[in-house]
C-alpha cells in the first residue's frame, strides 16, 4: 500500500503521475482516493481506467472530479475489480483533456512500445514511385520471368520520348 499528499495548481500532480505510471505499468486494481470530507475510486483493468465514483458521480464526471482537487491522499489496492465498466475512452485521452490538451493523434501501443517500419536488407536502397505527380513520366517497360524487356505484341520495348 502507498500513501501520498500533495498540493498543486490543477489538482495533486503526485495523483495524477500514480495514474499515469499506472496506466503505463498496465495496472490491474484501485486507488482509494480522499480529499478531506469526500471520498472517491478509480479502477484499473491493465492500464487502463474502467470505473470512478465519487459519492454520487461515476464514469469520467468522477474521474474529473478527483483529479480537481487540490490536496488528495491516495491508498493502493492490487486486483481490486470494479462492479461495473462506467468509462470506455483510453487512459491517454482522459490524462490528456485533464491537461487541458488535445488528446493523441495515435492510438498508443498497450505495451508501450512504438512500432518501427520493417527493416530494410543489407543494401537495399530505397527507389522513388513515379505516378501522376511525377511529369517526367512517359510510358513504362514490360520485363518477362527472365528480366527481358516485353511490350504487349512487340519483342522489342518501346521507345519513350522526352
Amino acid at each position: 500500500m502507498a500513501s501520498n499528499t500533495s498540493s498543486g495548481g490543477v489538482g495533486n500532480p503526485a495523483l495524477f503521475i500514480a495514474i499515469e505510471l499506472n496506466g503505463m505499468n498496465g495496472f490491474t486494481g484501485s486507488l482509494s482516493v480522499t480529499h478531506g470530507q469526500e471520498a472517491g475510486a478509480l479502477f484499473f483493468a491493465e492500464g487502463q481506467i474502467v470505473h470512478a465514483e465519487t459519492g454520487a458521480e461515476t464514469g469520467e464526471d468522477a474521474f474529473r472530479r478527483i483529479l480537481a482537487w487540490p490536496t488528495s491522499e491516495y491508498v493502493i489496492h492490487a486486483d481490486a475489480v470494479p462492479a461495473r465498466r462506467t468509462i470506455t475512452r483510453s487512459l491517454d485521452v482522459l490524462l490528456a483533456e485533464s491537461r487541458g490538451r488535445r488528446p493523441p493523434a495515435r492510438i498508443p501501443d498497450p505495451r508501450g512500445a512504438r512500432r518501427r517500419p520493417p527493416a530494410r536488407a543489407p543494401g537495399a536502397r530505397r527507389h522513388r514511385r513515379s505516378g501522376p505527380e511525377d511529369p517526367g513520366r512517359r510510358g513504362a517497360v514490360l520485363h518477362d520471368a527472365d528480366g527481358r524487356p516485353r511490350a504487349p505484341g512487340r519483342e522489342a520495348p518501346p521507345r519513350c520520348r522526352r
